[in-house]
């Protein structure tokens, strides 16, 4: 290195800061010990998750519907307010399948024109038929009509598909094809699902079906639905796209 000579003595150059002192380093090294810790606190909440899971206690209160509520699509007329996390909404009249006395009841509030709602569905209907000794399914209705311009008619033809006990058939025929939805769509779903087309037209034209698409709603309102899919397992709800592997696991335990 070079020096400055100045009368009989030596000058050094000043030393180099290091990297970890610069503005730069001292910024890049905070931005390093945040995602640190966020990534540790993550870890953290994801095992503490499972190991619930696997000391059967099937539902979290709250971790799971934080990590997955993105995925879902929200009714923006409704408004956050305050309910039980745990609900009642099995009923009577609408469609189930599934045993009758299963230790896993599961409850959905679902969507037809939801991409949510459609990305859950095949994966409880594979899984609900692979544990169908442990698991009681039911689908009920949440259409967010403000979002959504065929999903109070899919409903409606989903409950006039119920009225001639088929509506498992329609019900994965509107999913599959949710990319139409339109009334003459529907007609032609409910042809090729084995339904009563001169029945099924006119139940559907009538909008009989409207009042029972809409007590599904209230219903779903009491709960604390707000957005679709939303499933209430043995009672507890959760908003979201479950994984696969938290159903299986959650089947699983249910028959130990």
């Amino acid at each position: 290195m070079e020096e400055m000579q100045m009368g009989n003595g030596a000058i050094s150059a000043p030393p180099v800061k290091r990297w970890h002192k610069k503005w730069w380093g001292v910024m890049l090294l905070g931005v390093l010990v945040f995602v640190g810790i966020f990534l540790i606190v993550f870890v953290v909440q994801t095992a503490r998750f499972y190991i619930q899971i696997k000391q059967g206690k099937l539902l979290p209160k709250n971790q799971l519907a934080a990590n997955i509520s993105s995925q879902t699509t929200v009714d923006p007329t409704v408004k956050a307010r305050s309910v039980p996390a745990k609900a009642d909404v099995l009923t009577a009249d609408d469609p189930v399948f599934g045993l009758e006395t299963a230790p896993l009841t599961i409850v959905e509030f679902a969507d037809f024109e939801c991409p949510f709602s459609a990305s859950a569905h095949g994966v409880l209907r594979r899984l609900a038929a692979k544990y169908s000794d442990r698991v009681k399914f039911q689908f009920r209705d949440f259409p967010i009509v403000s979002k959504h311009e065929h999903a109070l008619k899919a409903a409606e033809a989903g409950e006039c598909a119920n009225a001639q006990g088929n509506f498992w058939a329609m019900h994965d025929k509107m999913f599959q094809n949710q990319s139409d939805l339109s009334d003459d769509a529907l007609k032609k779903y409910a042809a090729e699902a084995g339904l009563d087309g001169a029945a099924f037209k006119t139940c559907l034209e009538s909008g009989v079906m409207e009042k029972e698409v809409a007590q599904d709603y209230r219903d779903g309102l009491a709960a604390g639905v707000n957005s679709t899919p939303t499933f209430f397992v043995n009672g507890y709800r959760v908003a979201g796209v479950i994984p696969e592997n938290v159903w299986e696991e959650m089947m699983r335990k249910a028959g130990m």
